[in-house]
């Protein structure tokens, strides 16, 4: 059998990829079939309806993770202002960066805050598509029990022995946890754990995008 006929290429980054695969492991798009897809779910309810083991679509349709130039058809002029995020407090922060291309680098960053006038968790998505000059920025309202299901996982995969020291990122790309822990904001990244880990920090973002609900979105 062709080593190839089982396979499909990323749409965007054009990595072969065994067919079947939930995401691309080079750039980390969804994949559904030969092209991008990510189909609308609900978020749970309680971190006990969530299922970590799963790597099942990213529930935010139509953006993509960083990794290639991924047009989606929408002229930059035409792409409204985000929500507003200012005075909101970080608990909890996921980045792949692409950084030092030739065209510029981009980012696709989740982010838990927390309202502390009204007691509001809001998850929101930066996106710059490399290339791009504008970036794509969408807020959600956000189940309170995110917060703990993530920062449970991130004990139990290990992540909270690294002490968060900043690294310089090479070229290429960065993938970047950031989490308040006993009020202190810690920073790891591929620069700075084991690479054993490296998957772990890639799994802490899929289950913060995993809370996001479509139907609560800001604007």
């Amino acid at each position: 059998m062709n080593e190839y006929e089982n396979m499909i290429v990323c749409p965007c980054c054009g990595t072969p990829v065994p067919s079947g695969s939930p995401f691309c492991p080079e750039c980390g798009t969804p994949l559904k079939g030969p092209a991008v897809t990510a189909p609308k779910t609900e978020a749970p309810d309680s971190p006990a309806d969530l299922n970590t083991e799963s790597t099942e679509s990213f529930p935010f349709q139509g953006l993509h993770f960083v990794g290639g130039i991924c047009p989606d058809g929408i002229p930059e002029e035409d792409i409204p202002d985000g929500p507003d995020d200012k005075g909101l407090k970080m608990l909890v922060d996921f980045c792949r960066k692409t950084l030092a291309t030739a065209l510029g680098d981009g980012h696709d960053e989740t982010v838990l805050y927390l309202n502390e006038e009204t007691g509001e968790y809001q998850i929101h998505r930066y996106i710059l598509d490399v290339g791009a000059r504008k970036e794509r920025h969408h807020g959600f309202s956000a189940d309170p029990a995110v917060y703990e299901a993530v920062m449970k996982r991130i004990d139990e995969l290990g992540l909270l022995q690294y002490e968060g020291r900043l690294a310089a990122a090479m070229t290429g790309g960065e993938t970047v946890v950031k989490f308040l822990h006993e009020e202190q904001m810690v920073r790891i990244s591929t620069d700075n754990v084991p690479h054993e880990h490296f998957l772990d920090l890639d799994e802490i973002g899929m289950l913060l995008g995993s809370f996001i609900d479509l139907d609560k979105e800001l604007h």
